[in-house]
């Protein structure tokens, strides 16, 4: 019987935690600046057509840059934290893709913004509008 305690008692104290609490996900999707999101975020039919649209020049850019980046995933906005920022400026230096830029962002989700823990570049799904 106390043998059961002891495992309850563990067990209620790892899911309570809140190391748990911050389970790590993925989102796919575009990534593009803040500021060009600001101008399209409330016309969700261009959206997708934007964020495929959007250049490596215009990413790059001192107001873009310094406004930070988001990722368009599913219809849905999320915020890079200011790691995600970095590993974003460390992705476009690194690409050879001049728009379009698909990519797998890992983190943890804290509002609508990723605290980010890694962006890989990805295909560009077969399915996405041309």
């Amino acid at each position: 019987m106390l043998y059961k305690h002891i495992i309850l008692s563990c067990f209620a104290a790892l899911t309570c935690s809140p190391v748990l609490a911050a389970v790590s996900q993925s989102w796919p999707g575009y990534l593009i600046d803040r500021s060009c999101r600001a101008s399209i975020e409330g016309d969700s039919g261009s959206a997708l057509s934007f964020a495929r649209a959007q250049t490596k020049e215009c990413l790059l850019l001192p107001s873009c840059h310094t406004a930070g980046y988001a990722v368009f995933c599913d219809g849905h906005w999320f915020n890079l934290d200011t790691q995600g920022n970095k590993l974003a400026e460390k992705y476009l230096a690194k690409t050879k893709r001049q728009k379009a830029f698909f990519v797998l962002v890992k983190g943890s989700l804290s509002g609508q913004t990723i605290k980010t823990k890694s962006i890989t570049e990805l295909e560009e799904p077969a399915n996405a509008e041309k």
